[in-house]
């Protein structure tokens, strides 16, 4: 769960679906309001760290794809109705985005890089 720090709302996402639903709830009671993911993205079971939502309502969130192994964040502007995924230059996953009190977004990456080696043994003389 994530507070919006620019309204009363919370950010939570709802695990028991699968895949996971990320909603925006009215902290003074009303409907929860699904955050639209686009066809092809599933929100993560990552946790979402509490600094999620900037001062703009804005959250980051992980993703996955099929056409990937790797996770990536996603941005929903509630003022536009989006949920953009974030470009990349890096290969490998990137998890737990969050807002910095500069404006800026950090997350943790790993790469990834692996090699296929086949092994001959071989006969004694």
């Amino acid at each position: 769960m994530a507070v919006d720090p620019s309204g009363p709302f919370l950010y939570v996402m709802q695990l028991a679906e699968n895949p996971p639903v990320l909603v925006r709830v009215p902290v003074a009671g009303g409907a929860a309001i699904p955050i639209p993911v686009p066809e092809g993205l599933r929100v993560t079971v990552n946790d979402m760290p509490a600094n999620a939502a900037d001062a703009y309502g804005r959250l980051v969130f992980d993703v996955s794809s099929a056409d990937s192994f790797f996770y990536g964040p996603t941005l929903y502007d509630p003022a536009r109705k989006s949920v953009t995924r974030i470009p990349l230059r890096f290969e490998g996953s990137v998890w737990s985005p969050i807002w910095t009190e500069d404006g800026r977004i950090a997350a943790l990456g790993a790469r990834f890089a692996g090699s296929i080696w086949r092994h001959h043994p071989v006969r004694p003389l």
